[in-house]
C-alpha cells in the first residue's frame, strides 16, 4: 500500500511538471501570470494644445483667438521607468514615473515680457520679431492595464490607463531675430494636479531570457484642464518610446 501511495504521488508530481512546463513552453515568460518586469523608457512627441473657454465673453474670446492665430505645436520628449505586475498569462498592470515637458511655441511676434501670464499678452505678428517656447515641465505617474499577445514572436501588446501629473513649473525661452536667446522661469495660475489619459500599441524583441527591448506609439490627452481662469488649456501627444525591460 505504501508502495502505490509513493506511485501515485510520483506520478502526480509528473503530470504537474508536464503541465508547468507545457505552460512555459505555450506561454513563454508568463506561465499562469504574465512576469514581473521592470523597465526604462525614453521617448518623444509631437505636442499639440487645446484652447477653449468662454466664447461669450468678448474678452475670453479675444484673448482664444490669439492664442490659437499664434501659438504652435512643440516636440516633447519623456524619460522615465515602469514597474510591471503579472495578473494572467494576457493581463498585467503597470505603474511608473515619468519627467515630461509638454508646451508650444509661438510665431515671430512683437516681443513681450515672458514674465507675464500668457492669457493676458495680445500677441501681434512680427517678421522680425521674436519667438517662444513654453516648456510646463511636469511629473507623471501613469498606472495602466497591458495586453500581451502570447502566441507569437514579438509578442504584441496593448497598453491604456491614466497618468496623474503634477504641474512643477514654466520656462519660457525667447529667441530673438538677431540670434539672442534667454530663458525666463515663469509662475503661472497652473492646476497642480492633473490627469492625462493615454494608449499604446507596442512590441518587445527577446534579447536574452531576462531582457529584452521594446517600442511603442502612444497616444495621450489631458482629462482637465492645465490653467485656471476663463482660458482652459489641454495638453495631448502622440510619439514614440523605446526602452529595456528586465523580466523579475
Amino acid at each position: 500500500m505504501k508502495n502505490l501511495s509513493f506511485s501515485l504521488f510520483g506520478i502526480v508530481i509528473f503530470l504537474v511538471s508536464c503541465v508547468a512546463s507545457e505552460l512555459r513552453a505555450q506561454f513563454g515568460r508568463s506561465g499562469w501570470r504574465q512576469q514581473d518586469a521592470f523597465d526604462v523608457v525614453v521617448g518623444g512627441d509631437f505636442g499639440f494644445h487645446l484652447i477653449s473657454g468662454n466664447t461669450a465673453d468678448e474678452a475670453a474670446a479675444a484673448l482664444i483667438s490669439n492664442r490659437r492665430g499664434y501659438e504652435n505645436n512643440k516636440l516633447n520628449y519623456r524619460l522615465g521607468f515602469n514597474y510591471y505586475l503579472g495578473l494572467s498569462p494576457t493581463l498585467s498592470i503597470k505603474a511608473g514615473a515619468r519627467y515630461a515637458n509638454p508646451g508650444f511655441t509661438t510665431s515671430p511676434v512683437e516681443s513681450f515680457d515672458p514674465a507675464q501670464d500668457i492669457n493676458t499678452v495680445i500677441k501681434d505678428f512680427e517678421p522680425f520679431g521674436s519667438e517662444y517656447r513654453y516648456e510646463y515641465q511636469m511629473f507623471e505617474f501613469p498606472l495602466g492595464v497591458k495586453y500581451t499577445l502570447i502566441n507569437s514572436i514579438c509578442e504584441p501588446y496593448f497598453e491604456a490607463g491614466v497618468s496623474p501629473a503634477i504641474y512643477w513649473r514654466t520656462l519660457v525661452q525667447q529667441r530673438s531675430y538677431e540670434g539672442g536667446t534667454s530663458v525666463t522661469e515663469v509662475q503661472e495660475s497652473m492646476n497642480r494636479l492633473n490627469f492625462i489619459g493615454f494608449l499604446s500599441v507596442g512590441g518587445n524583441l527577446n534579447l536574452t531570457q531576462s531582457l529584452s527591448g521594446f517600442t511603442q506609439l502612444i497616444g495621450r490627452y489631458q482629462l482637465n484642464s492645465l490653467r485656471k481662469g476663463p482660458v482652459q488649456e489641454r495638453v495631448l501627444g502622440l510619439g514614440l518610446e523605446m526602452g529595456l525591460r528586465y523580466y523579475l
